[in-house]
C-alpha cells in the first residue's frame, strides 16, 4: 500500500541514489583490480592543474596584498597628521581665552 509519503516508486529505480553508487563502486572496483586505477589518475591530473595555476594565484595574491598595505599606511599616516593638528588647534591659546602667555 502506497501511503503516498515516499512518492510512487521511491528506491526501486535502476537509477536511484544507492544502486547508481553501488554501480559506480563496483565499477572503480574492477577497474583497479585491472591495474586502471581512475582516482589516482584523476588526482593526478588535478595536481599538475594546481601546479600550473599556483605561481599565477600567488602573484594575484600578492598585487592585492601589497597594495592593501599600502592604502593602509597611506591612511594611517593621513588620520595621524589629522588628529595632530586637530589636537593643536584646540590647544592652542588664544588671547581671547583670558589667558597670558608667557
Amino acid at each position: 500500500m502506497d501511503n503516498g509519503l515516499n512518492g510512487p516508486n521511491q528506491g526501486n529505480s535502476l537509477f536511484s541514489n544507492k544502486n547508481f553508487l553501488i554501480i559506480t563502486l563496483i565499477f572503480l572496483l574492477t577497474l583497479s583490480f585491472l591495474g586502471i586505477n581512475l582516482i589516482t589518475l584523476v588526482g593526478n591530473f588535478l595536481q599538475q592543474i594546481v601546479f600550473l595555476l599556483t605561481p599565477l594565484f600567488n602573484q594575484v595574491l600578492f598585487i592585492f596584498g601589497y597594495t592593501t598595505g599600502a592604502v593602509i599606511n597611506k591612511t594611517t599616516d593621513i588620520v595621524s597628521d589629522t588628529a595632530k593638528g586637530t589636537i593643536d588647534i584646540s590647544t592652542e591659546k588664544k588671547p581671547e581665552d583670558g589667558h597670558v602667555n608667557n
